[in-house]
């Protein structure tokens, strides 16, 4: 690791001009003039002249200073008028061209912080050897009103490659052949994370689920499309075994195709992918003692409904939950040991716990560059039950079921990737028939329609399929039509 600066003035310097670059301009009315004073930024600048942050961040920076310690103004305007001196846009190569600060210094803050970053990480130019971390400082602003253009787009990841293509098929291909729904999150496999909120985390993360489980050359060789707990792998077993019965019965020609269909928002936090982003960015950020006792009591006070009806309770199923720093608590998270709930819900309270905005803030990141790391970028975007993008198989012979000890999941199921639509449908117009029938057995219910008739399609044992007819293939097709006419195709 590089040296830490020991004096605190050139450490305060780079951490509230950092911060302000980040969209924290409140920042820039409180930078007393000592922090600007040459004496304080001398170390930063000689034999640099070449260096990147010498040119860009530090020069400018300089004459800054020096205007400062005579007690110049350092920006004009409040509120939304508020603009800094030109050599704080500068300090990051970027020119002002009249904005608000709010959206300049957002980007300005990526560029310096990056750099700063990756000085950091490689102990090389001007802060490799003399700086503080400035990774601790990137929580950016967002909300509704006023969202930051960056938030969602702050991580690095790449493809590792293992996956087959995904090559198109025509439905018509299928006539006779029943659609399964079958829900499955909307994260990726075979990408790399290193770094998530321009924080570079301790270990790099491999993306394992979702959709593409399917296309993994390894899985296609070995015969396999997908995974799930025991439980649920039975009954997406048996669902498909029905669904083959109930085509027989109307004369189809007695295959089945499992289409995946996207899930809701957070639906990944089940699996360990998000937990392990995470822990990374807790280890990075080095909390407090008294920041992580209160994120663990959240997460043992966390509360979940148990049971139907007269049967329905409310329980607080983590309170054994050893802690998020502990190797304890770090295992209870993989495998649930000694927990009332199981290890994938804890993992999912762990997930909402973080999410919280305060908790993004006091850890110094945004979720909205968790979900977008690990999410499959072929489903970014696409709501909750639509279906299309992948199409599998299930073999003559049936299913099969396979013991495995995979990250998530600890059972594998058998069957073949076929390939994708090349697009992305709802299933109320997909499986139209099937959607109004049993949409019409929720009418009058309190709930939504839509989310309580997709849930029956996605964990009724019968009932559930459709096949693959002229009136289907009518609706698809009219579907396409419109979508390209809206440009979204």
């Amino acid at each position: 690791m590089p040296e830490v600066l020991k004096s605190p003035d050139q450490n305060e310097f780079l951490r509230l001009l950092s911060k302000s670059l980040q969209g924290g301009t409140q920042m820039l009315n409180n930078l007393p003039s000592s922090y600007f004073a040459p004496p304080a930024i001398r170390p930063f600048v000689s034999n640099e002249s070449n260096n990147w942050l010498g040119n860009t961040f530090v020069k400018p920076t300089q004459t800054l200073a020096e205007d400062a310690s005579y007690g110049m103004p350092l920006y004009s305007g409040k509120g939304m008028t508020f603009r800094p001196d030109p050599r704080f846009l500068d300090a990051a190569g970027i020119i002002p061209s009249l904005k608000p600060i709010g959206s300049i210094a957002n980007i300005a803050g990526k560029t310096v912080a990056k750099e700063l970053a990756r000085q950091v990480e490689t102990n090389t130019g001007l802060l490799g050897k003399y700086t503080i971390d400035p990774r601790a400082y990137i929580h950016l602003p967002n909300t509704p009103l006023n969202p930051n253009e960056l938030v969602g787009t702050r991580f690095d990841r790449e493809s590792i490659g293992g996956l087959a293509n995904k090559k198109k098929i025509n439905l018509e291909d299928y006539r006779g052949a029943s659609i399964v729904p079958m829900p499955y999150d909307l994260s990726s496999r075979n990408y790399k994370i290193t770094n998530v909120s321009d924080v570079q985390l301790p270990n790099e993360i491999i993306t394992h689920g979702g959709q593409d489980y399917a296309r993994d050359i390894k899985h296609i060789n070995e015969g396999v499309i997908g995974a799930s707990n025991a439980g649920i792998a039975d009954r997406i077993k048996t669902r498909a075994d029905i669904a083959k019965q109930e085509n027989l019965a109307k004369g189809g020609t007695g295959q089945v195709l499992l289409m995946p269909t996207t899930m809701g928002a957070g639906s990944e936090n089940f699996s360990v992918q998000p937990t392990q982003v995470f822990l990374g960015l807790l280890d990075v950020s080095k909390p407090s003692k008294a920041a992580i006792k209160e994120l663990d009591n959240s997460i043992r006070t966390f509360k979940e409904a148990t049971g139907v009806g007269e049967q329905r309770r409310i329980i607080q199923p983590y309170k054994n939950f050893s802690g998020v720093m502990t190797e304890e608590g770090r295992n209870q998270l993989l495998t649930g040991q000694n927990i009332e709930g199981t290890a994938g819900n804890l993992r999912k309270a762990f997930a909402d716990r973080m999410a919280m905005k305060q908790n993004q803030e006091k850890f110094k990141y945004n979720i909205e560059d968790v979900i977008a790391s690990i999410q499959d970028p072929s489903l970014r975007g696409v709501p909750k039950g639509y279906a299309g993008n992948t199409v599998l198989s299930v073999n003559p012979e049936g299913m099969k079921l396979i013991p495995t000890n995979k990250p998530t999941y600890n059972t594998d199921f058998t069957g073949k990737f076929e390939g994708s639509l090349g697009y992305n449908a709802p299933l109320e117009i997909l499986m139209m028939d099937r959607y109004n029938d049993i949409a019409k057995t929720f009418h009058g219910k309190k709930s939504d329609l839509r989310n309580m008739t997709i849930g029956a399609l996605e964990k009724r044992k019968s009932g559930i399929s459709s096949m693959v007819d002229d009136a289907m293939l009518e609706r698809m097709y009219q579907y396409q039509l419109d979508q390209k006419k809206k440009g979204l195709l």
